[in-house]
């Protein structure tokens, strides 16, 4: 008789727990923080294996790497002695209108090939979002590769970010009077300081480590970096961007001012590189609607579709955030318009995916919310003859900063009420767009 299936398993591994996975049985997964001495090949392969940058080619890359797992965090998890999944976060803030929260932001989830759809990579993800709540941030946020993976941690979309491709002789903006600077990784710490000194938006994400920084110029092969500084000699905007051939189009993946002066100077200084440059793709700034400053936009659409350089504008969410600390980011949230209580029953799918002997389990259970000018509050608990809101940890999220509203949530995603609370949620809930601007 030939076995043909078997597991082995022992009560006595560190940190040892099975998958949930009811299609992996009893195959042993062990959960452990990052070792830079033992883990970095398993890294490297990993990332290869997703199609990500190749430290293995590339030193600065891997020095860069390097720093991030030691500025920030970075888990794994093993399996048959092998690591084959591995998350990297950093901690920043996220703002509440005009309040900065701390923030966990999930920088990287990779798997390797022989892990995936196994459970590992979520129970990672979980856990890790669960150091960020135990450490007292009060939000969390991450990058989608699609659709529908991180909702079952409690994740939920932020509004759609609008990329434009333009000609940038198009723009109708000043002339430039003044040639920029060129950046480079040796002027990180300026680079760095300057991103934390950004315009402020509803909504913004700034993440503070430099060696995140550093790893997102060193993974783009032909980024340039140019800026501006003011008479202190202080660097107040820049933007940093990746070319793509002799004509481009150039895609600009930082864009950083503190006031619109600034962002009227990038602008200039992109028109400046069209000469050469047909095509610039880049995010729509918060607040603003490019298009007001493109001449003949349609036409230019029309003219160009089908090329290389066509000129378009897309609109999609890529970025998700979930709440972690219900008390601090409901204390940030002053309202103009009035008093509003009610119960809310809250269904957090994160709770599924991290170990039982876990200290923080989500956010899952009765509360009560009381929406106000002075600051709100949620006390956990159910008040007697409150009206009922019943609501994912993601669709809340998602409400509570403004991004979609409460009647539109109840036909698209996990909200419910009764149709007088949900009217009078919108009619309160009248928030700035939240944009996260930074991408990570």
């Amino acid at each position: 008789m030939r076995i043909e299936h078997f597991f082995m398993m022992t009560a006595d591994a560190p940190d040892f727990k099975p998958s949930r996975n009811p299609y992996y049985h009893a195959s042993v997964m062990i959960f452990r923080a990052y070792n830079p001495e033992t883990d970095e090949k398993a890294a490297i392969r990993i990332r290869r294996e997703c199609g990500w940058s190749d430290m293995k080619k590339n030193r600065r890359m891997r020095d860069a790497f390097r720093r991030l797992t030691a500025e920030g965090t970075a888990d794994v998890c093993e399996h048959q002695g092998s690591v084959e999944s591995l998350v990297t976060t950093s901690g920043g803030t996220i703002r509440m209108l005009d309040t900065d929260l701390p923030f966990r932001a999930v920088t990287g989830v990779t798997t390797g090939r022989t892990l995936r759809r196994m459970g590992g990579a979520a129970e990672l993800t979980a856990r890790a979002v669960m150091n960020g709540a135990l450490s007292g941030d009060a939000a969390a946020g991450l990058g989608i590769f699609d659709q529908g993976f991180y909702d079952k941690l409690g994740f939920a979309n932020f509004p759609y970010s609008r990329i434009l491709a333009f000609d940038p002789l198009s723009l109708d903006v000043p002339p430039l009077t003044r040639p920029p600077l060129r950046l480079t990784r040796r002027h990180i710490p300026r680079i760095v300081a300057c991103t934390l000194e950004r315009k402020p938006c509803h909504g913004l994400v700034k993440i503070l480590s430099e060696a995140f920084t550093d790893m997102m110029m060193t993974e783009v092969e032909n980024g340039f970096c140019l800026g501006f500084e003011n008479n202190q000699g202080c660097l107040t905007h820049y933007f940093f961007a990746e070319a793509n051939g002799e004509n481009g189009p150039y895609e600009i993946l930082s864009f950083v001012y503190r006031d619109y002066e600034g962002l009227i100077e990038l602008l200039s200084l992109i028109k400046n590189l069209g000469d050469q440059v047909n095509t610039f793709k880049m995010l729509e700034p918060p607040g603003i609607q490019l298009q007001d400053l493109l001449t003949r936009p349609f036409r230019s659409r029309e003219v160009t579709q089908g090329s290389k350089f066509r000129n378009e504008m897309r609109a999609v969410s890529y970025r998700q955030a979930r709440i972690l600390n219900l008390k601090r980011v409901l204390a940030a949230l002053k309202l103009p318009a009035g008093h509003l209580r009610f119960n809310l029953e809250l269904k957090d799918p994160i709770a599924a995916h991290l170990p039982e002997e876990a200290e923080w389990k989500g956010l899952g259970g009765p509360w009560t919310v009381e929406l106000e000018d002075g600051g709100s509050s949620a006390i956990a608990g159910r008040t007697d003859g409150l009206p009922v809101l019943t609501a994912s940890v993601g669709a809340f999220t998602r409400l509570i900063f403004g991004a979609v509203g409460a009647e539109a949530l109840s036909v698209t995603d996990e909200l419910s009420g009764s149709e007088e609370l949900l009217g009078e949620l919108d009619r309160r809930l009248i928030l700035p767009r939240p944009d996260m601007v930074q991408d990570f």
